[in-house]
């Protein structure tokens, strides 16, 4: 179910937006506005707005009386659902977790990976996740055991908080379209990702990758550098629990 999801993400709201609950596709009604809003009143109106900040988890807000629920929409498989810098990334885990400067550098290393902690090695020693895995096992296996200590604030940040608190929070996870789909509460997902396990480098069903490490190619030899430095989180396949 491979969809666009800004695209998806605003004929959902539209599907919803100044309508009482008879005037709402079966699949919308059902599958969504009767899960999160358990009493309905056919009188009612609901209002869906598709909020498009990148900066934020929630994709859709739904009002119904005086209630609000907050939506993050997903389709397709290899989800992203997370990206950040790694030095976001790791002033968040300072202040979190105490993280030692030894697994600090060892992130570093990771998401750079041109043999440097602060991406200033040159274009030719850039390495590839699975060379990385190769050559430098100790450093994987170090980050793997850091992220298995603190899987739920990780997974809490990755896909229902975000990087800013100042946010609202996800209520929802809803994978599909406005014709099929199916919800999960937010919770239950964390939940879920928590007690999954995935191939090294993971947070519990989540990977972890660096986003673009620009590495020179014969057929590209200078690569945009634009991600460079980025970190980003993938949920493989939703649709194995949502």
């Amino acid at each position: 179910m491979k969809i666009d999801g800004k695209f998806n993400e605003k004929k959902i709201a539209l599907a919803i937006n100044k309508k009482l609950i008879k005037d709402i596709k079966s699949n919308i009604s059902d599958s969504i506005l009767k899960i999160i809003f358990p009493r309905i009143d056919s009188k009612e109106f609901f209002y869906a707005t598709a909020i498009g900040d990148s900066k934020m988890k929630p994709d859709i807000k739904i009002s119904y009386k005086n209630k609000v629920k907050y939506l993050s929409v997903k389709s397709g498989s290899g989800c992203s659902v997370h990206q950040e810098s790694t030095n976001e990334f790791i002033d968040f885990l300072k202040n979190t977790t105490g993280i030692s400067r030894d697994i600090e550098d060892c992130i570093k290393f990771y998401v750079w990976g041109d043999g440097t902690y602060d991406g200033s090695g040159i274009s030719t020693n850039r390495m590839n996740a699975n060379q990385l895995k190769c050559k430098f096992p100790e450093i994987l296996d170090k980050i793997q055991n850091f992220f298995d200590n603190n899987k739920e604030l990780l997974i809490n940040r990755f896909i229902k908080i975000g990087k800013d608190n100042s946010y609202v929070p996800v209520d929802y996870i809803y994978y599909g379209g406005v014709e099929r789909g199916s919800i999960k509460d937010i919770d239950e997902c964390i939940k879920y990702l928590v007690n999954t396990k995935k191939n090294t480098l993971s947070i519990g069903g989540l990977t972890f990758q660096a986003w673009g490490r620009a590495i020179p190619t014969r057929r590209n030899p200078k690569p945009s550098k634009r991600n460079r430095g980025i970190i980003q989180v993938k949920w493989g396949c939703p649709s194995d629990f949502i």
